[in-house]
């Protein structure tokens, strides 16, 4: 305990002296001063320190604060705040997970409710205000979202407390034709956080229109180089406009790396002929020398070979490969993993660029410690014409860049190869690393600061409907993400290893991440209901299905009433894992016999999107769970919308012949 600690207690708002001692009398009866008490006792027995702050909601929401000793409040009021953690439960920021997790008609309303609702609390409607604004911004509803957001300025205090809100209303302004005002809203924010990379960045974006004006977006962007003490960037060609494929560094940095160790870097490219000179410039201009830049032709029809053999001509550095097929960038970095000589790997996407110092940091953190096994650097996602942004707005535009990843190349003879799905490996490969080797032997460098741009093309897997980056909430990519963790938490570490050629899976994939052109899946029976834990005699269902040498696919529908939403239970995973079960994606596709809605009341609330459904016997189990006449309405109505039939409703039908009736 300090004075510091103590006085901060004092002054803070969410200190109410009169109502602590009221609601605990103990601390009258102690003699010790109420803030002294609730910061050497009260905040670790998990009491209030006033009626906006739960210590102990506090604590168990953020494991971390607990584990470093801390008061509860001490940590908000420091750290906490700042990061956008909140002060106590708060329905909105439940609400918003639903919205991206599948429920948005349902989620959005509920928030403008709970944000009009003057008799709301004030930090409730704050977070519904800042979670409405990002889904109309993720929509390019950017009038919604800038009225939203000045909603939310003027309750006090705001919250979330980080600087996303301010960097989302800048991004709203400036597209809105306010590239003053969203200048001013900046500097203001400027004034706290002078050094913000992010806050810089955005400032960057309002400079638009003439000479002068890029002149002075390229000076708030070399602003985030100089204080990191890396090199300025400026454009390659001056006659033409700032872009990510007119943009270099300043030459004022050293050449390293000519007989330091080897860094293989892997280039998957794919009808890349409009963007590949960008980033393998980018790589072959890099500080450090010592480069084997191993490009792999993923089956182009542009001009991508001629392009690739016009650079392995000019700069022996540069390794052609090949594929006679077109496989996926997984695959692709695969086969030049099997080709890499150096001692440090790492890839880099074909519509990417890269500081030039980005490897030559990377090399030094490897070789300065060698209980690491790898290094992440950090990125900025940008348009062509090198604005700044995020398909769904953050604390801030500066965000961890897994695809930048640099590895000892002993370390895949413990781990392997990426998985050769076609999206989304990268955290995958990234996360089973931390779980053979443990999180202290990941580090991240220079964590603020971009040290490479990647671009934001609608052509590309992150913006493609069925792999889009939004499906990590809702969608493939969390589909795949929760297998692959399964798959982690349940394998011994010797056994997380993936051959570069793959002849089977690790673990069950969407449809969609394994074929490119999607097949049809066959199954006798598919099956919805909300699978998350606590569905025992469900299971038992499923797994008498399974035993009756059923193929079987699941649709899991969480509880919309249930906070916070289920994810796919562990059993039902291990289930998969053994047997033909399959675990289905919004966007897959499949042919079914019969098709179970075995718990209809979930129905009451409609996903976003359901896979498409072919079959030739829709049944609805209302067993135990009679609705009423409105809820058997919107049932029966979401049933037609999702399925295109009501079905026939089992109102009497016990598990045991529901089994006979889909086993027919």
């Amino acid at each position: 305990m300090s004075a510091n600690e103590l006085d901060l207690i004092k002054r803070s708002a969410y200190f109410d002296q009169a109502w602590y001692v009221s609601l605990y009398p103990d601390v009258a009866a102690s003699g010790l001063d109420p803030a002294q008490h609730y910061l050497q006792y009260g905040g670790f027995l998990g009491r209030a320190p006033g009626p906006d702050f739960d210590s102990a909601w506090y604590a168990a929401t953020y494991p971390d604060v607990r584990a470093a000793g801390l008061n509860p409040l001490v940590h908000f009021l420091r750290h906490g705040r700042s990061e956008g953690r909140l002060p106590r439960a708060n329905p909105a920021a439940d609400l918003e997970d639903k919205l991206w997790m599948g429920f948005s008609q349902s989620a959005v309303g509920e928030l403008a409710r709970i944000s009009a609702d003057e008799s709301a609390p004030r930090d409730w409607r704050s977070y519904a205000y800042w979670a409405l604004a990002r889904w109309y911004a993720s929509r390019q509803e950017w009038r919604r979202s800038a009225a939203a957001l000045r909603a939310r300025r003027a309750l006090r205090p705001a919250f979330p407390g980080h600087l996303g809100p301010i960097l989302l209303e800048s991004d709203c302004l400036r597209r809105l034709g306010q590239a003053a005002a969203a200048q001013a809203l900046l500097k203001r924010a400027l004034h706290t956080r002078a050094r913000s990379p992010d806050l810089l960045l955005a400032l960057a974006n309002t400079c638009d229109g003439s000479e002068e004006a890029e002149r002075l977006r390229l000076d708030w962007i070399n602003r985030v180089y100089r204080t990191a003490g890396l090199a300025p960037l400026r454009k390659r060609q001056p006659n033409k406009p700032l872009a990510i494929d007119n943009v270099w560094a300043s030459r004022r940095w050293r050449l390293a790396g000519f007989f330091g160790p080897k860094v293989s870097v892997i280039v998957p490219a794919y009808n890349a002929a409009a963007t590949l000179a960008t980033a393998l410039s980018s790589v072959l201009e890099q500080s450090w020398r010592n480069l084997e830049v191993l490009v792999v032709n993923d089956a182009s029809k542009d001009g991508t070979a001629e392009l690739i053999a016009d650079f392995a001509r000019r700069d022996r550095r540069v390794v052609a490969l090949r594929h006679d097929e077109n496989r996926g960038a997984y695959a692709a970095r695969n086969t030049g993993l099997q080709q890499a000589t150096g001692k440090y790997i790492t890839t880099h996407d074909s519509d990417d660029w890269s500081h030039p110092q980005k490897l030559e940091l990377q090399v030094q953190a490897l070789e300065a410690r060698s209980d690491i096994v790898g290094v992440l650097t950090s990125w900025a996602r940008v348009e062509p014409s090198l604005h700044f942004g995020r398909w769904r707005a953050e604390s801030g535009l500066v965000h961890r860049n897994l695809s930048s990843f640099m590895f000892r190349r002993d370390a895949i003879e413990r781990v392997g190869a990426w998985d050769g799905v076609r999206a989304g490996a990268d955290a995958e490969f990234y996360r089973r690393l931390e779980r053979v080797f443990g999180a202290t032997a990941l580090s991240d460098i220079q964590p603020t600061i971009p040290l490479a741009f990647g671009r934001l093309s609608e052509g590309s897997l992150t913006h493609r409907q069925d792999t889009h980056l939004r499906t990590q909430f809702f969608g493939t990519r969390r589909e795949y993400d929760e297998a692959a963790a399964w798959w982690h938490s349940h394998s011994r570490p010797a056994e997380l290893y993936i051959p570069p050629q793959a002849s089977e899976r690790r673990f069950p994939a969407p449809d969609r991440l394994l074929d490119q052109r999607p097949v049809w899946r066959q199954v006798d029976t598919t099956v919805v209901a909300d699978f998350g834990e606590g569905s025992g005699e469900l299971y038992d269902f499923v797994e008498s299905l399974v035993e009756r040498q059923q193929t079987v696919a699941l649709l899991h529908w969480p509880d919309f009433d249930r906070t916070p939403l289920t994810f796919v239970a562990d059993a039902y995973r291990g289930l998969a894992a053994k047997s033909s079960l399959a675990i289905l994606a919004p966007d897959d596709e499949l042919e079914t016999n019969v098709l179970l809605i075995k718990e209809a009341h979930l129905l009451r609330y409609r996903l976003d999107r359901v896979p498409s459904i072919r079959y030739q016997r829709l049944l609805v189990d209302v067993v135990g769970k009679p609705a009423t006449a409105v809820a058997s309405s919107l049932i029966r109505g979401n049933l037609f919308a999702c399925f295109g039939s009501q079905g026939e409703w089992c109102e009497s039908f016990a598990d045991e012949r529901l089994l006979s009736e889909v086993s027919v």
